[in-house]
C-alpha cells in the first residue's frame, strides 16, 4: 500500500500490477477449475480506500503521474468493479461459479510500512478506533468464501465503527464501485494489457 513508484516485471505499475492485474489474471488461468467445481466462489479483495478511488483509463499504469495513494485506491476500486463485472459474465456464461468481493477494514500489520513516518505517527493515537487484529480482519475474506448466505455480487467487510474494525458481514460500496459501464471497460482493457483474454 502507498509504495514508492515501482513497476512489476510485465511493466505493470505496481498496486495495480499485484492487487488486480496479477489476480485478473490468476483467475481466468483457474476459470475451467473452478466452473467444474460444485460451489466454487471467486473472492476478489477491496479495501476501504476504494472509496476514494478513481479508474483513470488514461493514467491506469501511471503513465503520466504517480500518487501513491491514488494507486492503490485506484487498484482497489479495480478489485470491487472486476468482481461485479465477473460475476455478470459467469451469470450469461451459464456458470454456477460467482465472484465476490471483500475487505479486511483496518489492521495495525506492516500494510502501512510506506505511508510517511511523520503522518503515521499523528495517526497512530486513533489506531485502536480504527484497526482490529489480523485474525478478525481476516473473517470478512472468511465470510465470503464459506458463508452459506453468499450471492453473486455480494460485498462483505466488517460491521462496527465506520466498517474499520467488528465483526463481519454484508457491506455496501460507494455507489462508483457499481458502475457497469466502468466495470466492462475496465475488464475489456485488462484482457487486452495483460495479453488473456477469458474464455467462459
Amino acid at each position: 500500500m502507498s509504495t514508492p513508484y515501482s513497476v512489476t516485471e510485465d511493466n505493470f505499475e505496481l498496486q495495480m500490477g499485484a492487487n488486480y492485474f496479477g489476480h485478473f489474471v490468476l483467475t481466468g488461468l483457474l476459470l475451467d477449475v473452478l466452473n467444474t467445481t460444485t460451489g466454487s466462489r471467486i473472492v476478489m479483495l477491496s479495501s476501504k480506500a476504494h472509496e476514494s478511488g478513481k479508474i483513470d483509463f488514461d493514467n491506469l499504469n501511471a503513465e503520466k503521474s504517480y500518487s501513491r495513494m491514488g494507486a492503490y485506491s485506484q487498484s482497489k476500486l479495480a478489485c470491487l468493479l472486476h468482481a461485479q463485472e465477473l460475476n455478470r459474465r459467469l451469470i450469461a456464461a451459464g456458470s454456477k461459479t460467482i465472484a465476490v468481493a471483500a475487505h479486511p477494514g483496518g489492521s495495525n500489520t506492516d500494510l502501512a510500512r510506506h505511508i510517511p513516518k511523520a503522518l503515521y505517527f499523528i495517526l497512530y493515537p486513533l489506531l485502536p478506533l480504527v484497526t482490529h487484529k489480523p485474525e478478525n480482519a481476516a473473517l470478512p475474506q472468511l465470510m465470503a468464501s464459506l458463508d452459506n448466505n453468499v450471492q453473486g455480487g455480494d460485498y462483505f467487510g466488517p460491521t462496527g465503527f465506520a466498517d474499520m474494525k467488528g465483526k463481519p458481514g454484508k457491506v455496501k460500496a460507494k455507489p462508483h464501485a457499481y458502475d457497469k459501464a466502468i466495470a466492462k471497460e475496465l475488464f475489456n482493457v485488462a484482457e487486452k494489457l495483460t495479453g488473456f483474454n477469458y474464455k467462459f
